[in-house]
């Protein structure tokens, strides 16, 4: 997998899962249960499937612990992005799996909102997902 695709991966991830972490993800979870239905297993899914590949290594469990404690503290999810990055590029068939949950969570409804303006020469732009709105080559 290329950087470029492990780095949008990782953002995609942790876009989606801090909210499920956080105390107001909680319950806008709670709030939306019956609307949202089985994209909150998706989440969920995600979230264990993460979980178990940052317990797996013995140095990323307490890092994993604290980022479960403290979903919106920054360094933390800096330090996470980082390992889960580096787990993405060694590990395709980790990224596959991380690549189907975030799939099917936004297929369920279960995705972030993005917008972004590039401006100057893009060699590589990897999209997951589909474009809407106004593009402009």
């Amino acid at each position: 997998m290329e950087p470029t695709e492990v780095g949008i991966l990782s953002g995609a991830a942790l876009s989606v899962l801090i909210p499920y972490l956080s105390a107001f993800g909680e319950s806008v979870a709670k709030a939306a249960g019956q609307k949202l239905g089985s994209s909150l297993g998706d989440v969920k899914g995600l979230w264990e499937r993460v979980k178990a590949r940052f317990l797996a290594k013995p140095e990323s469990a307490s890092l994993v612990a604290a980022f479960e404690k403290a979903p919106l503290d920054a360094q933390l999810q800096t330090s996470v992005r980082g390992e889960l990055q580096k787990f993405l590029a060694t590990d395709s068939a980790f990224a596959r799996v991380v690549f189907e949950s975030l799939r099917k969570a936004s297929d369920a409804g279960v995705d972030g909102v993005f917008n972004t303006n590039i401006r100057g020469d893009v060699a590589k732009l990897v999209q997951v997902g589909t474009v809407i709105g106004n593009v402009n080559l």
